[in-house]
């Protein structure tokens, strides 16, 4: 792995992409990060329910709609912090 000089870090492409973009885009990045992990969960789940109805094998789609509930939840939570987060930058913004 490559050290990086400028930042001191091992991985300096994301040190480096994330050391431009100001709080304000970073927490946007983050928004949109976990909207498409949101979306990606309900694609899984809905394709879990498909299994359901038309296999035999119901193992698999059990667990895919499990992943899919657990990356709804997770990529919804991580967009309430990120909005929760962007409203407190605005407020002090807004002082």
């Amino acid at each position: 792995m490559i050290f990086c000089f400028l930042c001191g870090q091992k991985n300096p492409f994301l040190r480096l992409l994330f050391g431009v973009l100001n709080l304000f885009e970073r927490i946007k990045m983050l928004e949109s990060i976990c909207n498409t992990l949101r979306n990606i969960g309900i694609c899984i789940f809905s394709s879990g329910f498909f299994l359901i109805q038309f296999s035999n094998t119901t193992d698999g789609a059990w667990f895919s709609i499990v992943e899919g509930i657990v990356l709804i939840f997770v990529g919804s939570a991580g967009e309430l912090k990120s909005q929760k987060l962007s409203d407190k930058i605005n407020k002090k913004d807004k002082k």
